[in-house]
């Protein structure tokens, strides 16, 4: 069976040439602004920052994770 969806990819590519033309400056733009460096060392850099961001954010959840922990503790000593 046929499905009724566009029977040519030119009218996709049409939709996509107006949005570029309309908004020159959206989409995911990684990379666009790198510098100096190339596509691999830029992935580089990307993914090393990605990893220590994941890893300072692990660490503030464990230390407010302690703090409740301690809270609760001396509230369950205290017999609330």
């Amino acid at each position: 069976m046929k499905s009724d969806g566009p029977k040519s990819g030119s009218s996709l590519k049409e939709k996509s040439k107006v949005q570029e033309e309309e908004h020159p400056d959206q989409g995911a733009a990684y990379g666009k602004n790198k510098g100096e460096l190339s596509g691999r060392e830029f992935g580089q850099w990307r993914s090393e920052e990605a990893r220590a961001k994941v890893k300072t954010k692990g660490e503030e959840v464990e230390e407010v994770v302690a703090e409740a922990e301690e809270e609760v503790a001396e509230e369950a000593e205290e017999g609330i």
